[in-house]
């Protein structure tokens, strides 16, 4: 998919240089964004922060300090097989979900010991279906398995680890323990997702022919209404965590 317009809008309204000045600012803060190195088959995150956080490099992941720019947000989103890689430096990048078994080890590496966790699967999705799966639903889990999947096994084995390493006496802890908050939708993306079906690019139908299935369209939708209606769900959810997130916050 052409994602040239994405590329315009977000340097049209993303000012990168306040961006930089804030972090400035704020030298106990970092962003990263994180991207899959096709050329070294390895999950990159690019971090930008005053702090004095060092670089790592491991078999399967890594981190470079860098001047943050739209091509890093380009790439972290580049979805395999619907959006191009992004060239940054000779080598190719595409969405950081891919290869990442441990999201939440850059926000750690970074330095947090608290970490919101905002997820996009919860138990909205966790329908019973006992149909013979298409070739749409069968893509939908190979996406959910790629963009989901490793971020909820990972915040169960960091809450693992905590109660683990709760049971130790202080003296005997190697590991600090992490705070986790986590957040789910409470609604289903695809039942949105299939109330704005008509709003799928014709040529796109014709490609994906059986393929699109309401679970696989919530992923390949791309349509202000929709996005609009998701962007007000999520605001009504958000007010549904308020208190508990306030709470977590003010401990």
């Amino acid at each position: 998919l052409n994602t040239t317009p994405l590329h315009a809008y977000l340097n049209r309204n993303l000012d990168m240089e306040q961006v930089h000045q804030r972090l400035r600012t704020l030298p106990d803060h970092a962003l990263a964004f994180n991207c899959f190195d096709y050329s070294d088959r390895r999950n990159m995150t690019f971090f930008e922060t005053l702090g004095n956080l060092s670089e790592w490099i491991g078999p399967n992941a890594g981190g470079k300090r860098f001047s943050l720019t739209v091509e890093h947000i380009m790439a972290s989103c580049a979805a395999p097989l619907l959006f191009p890689p992004v060239l940054m430096d000779g080598h190719y990048y595409g969405d950081g979900s891919l290869r990442n078994i441990t999201p939440l080890q850059s926000a750690i590496r970074l330095g947090a010991d608290r970490i919101i966790n905002i997820s996009l699967s919860g138990e909205a999705f966790k329908r019973e279906r006992h149909e013979t799966p298409t070739l749409g639903r069968i893509a939908s889990t190979l996406f959910d398995g790629m963009f989901l999947d490793s971020l909820e096994l990972d915040s169960h084995v960091l809450e693992r680890i905590n109660t683990l390493t709760e049971r130790l006496p202080e003296k005997d802890r190697d590991t600090k323990m992490i705070d986790l908050c986590r957040v789910a939708p409470m609604f289903d993306f695809s039942l949105i997702a299939q109330r704005h079906r008509n709003r799928f690019p014709r040529t796109l139908r014709y490609l994906f022919g059986g393929w699109i299935t309401p679970d696989m369209l919530s992923y390949l939708l791309f349509d202000g209404e929709y996005a609009r209606e998701l962007i007000e769900y999520g605001r009504k959810d958000g007010e549904s965590y308020k208190d508990m997130v306030e709470e977590w916050l003010r401990n």
